[in-house]
């Protein structure tokens, strides 16, 4: 990637990553990333979940509603991912808010 001249969508650059990893990584998941929340006493909490897809709208993993996790993001929805390819020497940052999806999909 050229980071002087950046892609105007990420998607197919993170696509190509995600791809890289899987062909490269052996000894980790290369869909495992550190999703971060906010606690209440405004400390931050992580913890290594596994994406299920990625698009344009963002990224999906899923957990459990009662889980610690499912509580935080329902008290402060935003939240940070970290993916790390040591291997590759990449990461994918992202920031943003953390939104149920349907019942239907969940």
């Amino acid at each position: 990637m050229d980071f002087n001249t950046p892609p105007q969508s990420p998607i197919e650059s993170a696509k190509k990553w995600f791809s890289d990893a899987s062909s490269v990584v052996t000894t980790a998941n290369p869909l495992a990333m550190t999703l971060s929340t906010s606690l209440p006493d405004g400390s931050i909490a992580s913890r290594i979940v596994l994406m299920k897809s990625f698009s344009e709208e963002g990224v999906m993993f899923f957990t459990n509603y009662e889980s610690n996790k499912a509580k935080e993001i329902e008290q402060d929805k935003n939240v940070a991912l970290l993916f790390h390819w040591d291997m590759l020497a990449r990461q994918i940052r992202i920031r943003g808010k953390a939104v149920k999806v349907s019942d239907d999909l969940s």
